[in-house]
């Protein structure tokens, strides 16, 4: 039986509740659902966050695995919950977790529940929350894994999919198809075509050189094979601004995807609608990320060959901190302790590597950006996350994940005559800076460097030369912003809690 696909509201809340003398003093929405659900019982898969207080008591919880982002401030009878830092912000003084975000500016993912700010946690996995006249009571808890039993698996893989789809059908709102050169989003998009299920409208976005647009093309092919509509997107130019402004929204948890600013323009000019996400198939599947190389070291204990895998070495952006923000630099011998706590977390998953970039890296970096960043006022949906598809993903035998084709051939059987329609290769050169485009950047990190004060001011000094000697190859200034934008969010996140 499909389950019905329940909307639940958009935009951004905060709760708090507190007990004193057997009284539970509640401010905020009495009622509260945001994200998606599929099904109204209490174990309801999807991406969602929904609480209740009634009878003097708050009860919460979040989707299974806390995709849905949500953050709490506790002292010791007193709960703050959101789903925007900006929020909790405005109501409770934030404090900078020097340590947390020397780990994400090494790793470029937090580890466990931590965030930029003393102690406001975001859940490493779903959320339960009880506060009554007794007290607060909260529990984060994880699925439990099994091994898949079955000879055909990409078969399985298939119908999987096809099931997480299921719930799209009959729905009144819009379909949006963010399509790339990709697996995930050609998973997704084959598997709506095998079913009979049409997108309102696929779109790309374009980036800039030095990267390459290859995505557009490919794209244009399946549309056109397939008589859909496909909207190209212009590449974002304002650089520095798109950037701040993704760090905001969200919420200082990932410093990718501010090139995704067009597409969050775009969705915002359209009708509200559900916009069909590829998260999570690339780390489930056939990640580039995690390496057979890693997956032994894990099962031979060699934790100290793990940890130089996990975090690579990262002393040019250090070199470029003042001594007052040294502080950012992560002890080497802190580092591999936490990281090695956080790894042996996962022992007796299937895959444990693969479940701790998932839980530390994509769930909080990733998904985030789609849920708050990138849908403009249109709901992400996610099919890989779907509770029997992921749970098939999470027990994938190691022998196909390392395979390096296992989702490929699950493309091939679904491809049918689009089979011929290849993926990015890399070959199509991104789009170049107008001057006009170009000038304007370059003042914008011209200011930047010059007033940032996390960069040694030499160090400022040298990054406006190295931005002003792009005027002979306009694309070496993207691949300087790309770099800067690691000292950009020290720098935004230090303003941001002054």
């Amino acid at each position: 039986m499909t389950a019905t696909l329940t909307r639940g509201t958009q935009g951004d809340f905060i709760i708090k509740a507190s007990v004193l003398n057997g009284h539970v003093e509640f401010i905020g929405l009495s009622e509260g659902f945001y994200g998606y659900s599929l099904g109204d019982d209490a174990d309801a898969d999807g991406v969602f966050v929904r609480w209740a207080f009634q009878n003097n008591r708050l009860q919460l919880s979040t989707d299974r695995l806390g995709l849905y982002p949500i953050y709490y401030l506790q002292h010791e009878n007193q709960l703050v919950l959101s789903n925007s830092v900006e929020l909790i912000r405005q109501h409770q003084p934030l404090t900078r977790d020097t340590e947390a975000v020397a780990i994400f500016f090494r790793l470029g993912f937090y580890l466990g529940q931590r965030t930029a700010f003393k102690g406001l946690c975001r859940p490493n996995g779903q959320l339960q929350v009880s506060v009554s006249a007794g007290g607060v009571e909260l529990s984060i808890s994880r699925p439990a894994q099994s091994k898949v039993v079955n000879s055909d698996f990409e078969q399985q893989y298939c119908d999987l999919m096809h099931h997480a789809l299921q719930p799209l059908a009959g729905q009144t709102a819009a379909l949006y198809m963010p399509l790339t050169g990709g697996k995930d989003s050609r998973h997704i998009f084959l598997s709506l075509h095998q079913a009979g299920l049409k997108p309102d409208c696929c779109y790309t976005v374009s980036v800039l050189a030095p990267h390459y647009n290859d995505d557009q093309q490919v794209a244009q092919q399946l549309c056109q094979r397939t008589a859909l509509m496909h909207q190209a997107l212009a590449a974002e130019t304002k650089l520095i601004s798109s950037e701040q402004r993704k760090n905001l929204l969200t919420n200082f948890e990932t410093r990718d995807h501010s090139w995704a600013t067009p597409v969050a323009r775009y969705l915002d000019t359209r009708p509200a609608g559900i916009v069909l996400d590829g998260f999570g198939g690339d780390v489930l599947s056939q990640s580039s990320i995690v390496t057979p190389e890693m997956h032994s070291a894990y099962h031979a204990e060699d934790w100290e060959r793990l940890v130089k895998l996990i975090a690579r070495p990262n002393q040019y952006n250090n070199s470029w901190l003042t001594e007052a923000y040294q502080d950012f630099i992560i002890d080497e011998r802190e580092l591999a302790e936490q990281l090695v706590a956080e790894l042996k977390s996962f022992t007796g998953t299937v895959n444990p590597v693969a479940q701790f970039y998932f839980w530390n890296r994509s769930r909080r970096t990733i998904a985030i950006s789609s849920i708050r960043f990138m849908t403009g006022h249109s709901l992400a949906y996610f099919p890989f996350m779907q509770q029997q598809l992921v749970d098939f993903l999470f027990s994938l035998p190691p022998a196909l994940y390392f395979s390096g084709s296992f989702h490929s051939r699950v493309l091939q059987q679904l491809a049918g005559d689009l089979a011929t329609v290849p993926f990015a290769a890399s070959e199509q050169p991104g789009d170049t800076l107008s001057w006009w485009q170009w000038s304007r950047l370059l003042l914008a990190v011209s200011w930047e460097l010059l007033n940032n004060s996390v960069i040694r001011p030499r160090l400022r000094v040298k990054g406006v030369l190295q931005a002003l000697a792009s005027i002979t190859d306009r694309k070496k200034l993207v691949s300087f912003v790309h770099f800067y934008r690691k000292l950009g969010f020290l720098n935004q996140l230090v303003r941001y809690v002054k």
